[in-house]
């Protein structure tokens, strides 16, 4: 019995002592250098009006960029500024009107998508660069998701790998044993 709570005492004493210990932080990169079109300032300047699309003039030489873009986020709503601030392009915009930087972006879709951002929070959604002694790096959600059209394409299956003949002619190993009324 002794050895028992000894052992019991040991092992909440050892999972306290890990808690009190610093943590090596966890960071999330900055989406910017991969994004193609960002700045967007350098092609729309601040509207006051949600409707308006002011462009500067490089926007007004490279109007046709947007024309590729596929939205299949949320079928019901087409309009950029849910997501984009309008008063300040390069920056997106909550529901409630604050204004966060990109590499905040896990709390725009953490509005809609609350279940995920539990997810990716806790380290059950997304993946976590780095190990225990270095610092990790936690991809937010752009940086896998196309923010524009999220759900990852099918994937079409690969056929089975052919196997080995050895030898053996098809139905062979199932033989009856001429000793046995069984199959071997």
């Amino acid at each position: 019995m002794k050895k028992e709570i000894l052992l019991m005492s040991l092992i909440v004493l050892g999972s306290a002592l890990g808690h009190t210990q610093n943590p090596v932080p966890v960071m999330v990169r900055s989406p910017k250098e991969k994004m193609k079109f960002y700045p967007c300032s350098a092609c729309h300047r601040p509207s006051t009006s949600l409707g308006e699309v002011p462009l500067t003039a490089q926007g007004q030489r490279e109007g046709h960029r947007h024309r590729t873009l596929e939205f299949k986020h949320m079928p019901e709503v087409q309009e950029c500024f849910i997501c984009h601030g309008h008063q300040n392009p390069d920056t997106l915009v909550l529901l409630d009107g604050q204004s966060i930087s990109y590499e905040q972006v896990p709390l725009l879709c953490g509005q809609c998508h609350g279940l995920k951002k539990g997810e990716w929070e806790k380290g059950l959604h997304g993946r976590l660069e780095g190990n225990w002694q270095t610092q990790k790096i936690k991809p937010i959600c752009i940086e896998c998701h196309d923010a524009h059209k999220p759900k990852f394409p099918k994937l079409k299956a690969f056929p089975p790998p052919h196997l080995p003949n050895l030898g053996k002619k098809k139905g062979d190993h199932h033989e009856m044993d001429s000793t046995s009324s069984k199959p071997h």
